[in-house]
């Protein structure tokens, strides 16, 4: 997620993605990495299904604020598909 102007808070950006998208699930996301300047941050989740599944439901697009926050997802195989190597 990337996201310009000063940087906020990981719990008031949690807090703002939850109280405008309730389909995604902010308890269950976990902080792999953030990077921030004075004008942006960079932050790198790692997110449970049924948020995945929300986000692609509306164009990996939520709400943020007065506009909207472009997240670039990474879908690996699910469970089912996963190749087995043996």
């Amino acid at each position: 997620m990337f996201v310009s102007g000063p940087p906020l808070r990981c719990r008031d950006l949690k807090k703002l993605l939850q109280g405008q998208n309730a389909s995604l699930h902010m308890d269950r996301w976990h902080l792999r990495h953030k990077q921030s300047t004075d004008q942006d941050m960079l932050i790198v989740w790692s997110i449970d299904k049924d948020s995945a599944d929300a986000l692609k439901a509306i164009g990996d697009r939520p709400h943020f604020g007065l506009g909207r926050v472009t997240f670039r997802i990474a879908r690996g195989p699910g469970p089912s598909e996963a190749v087995n190597s043996n």
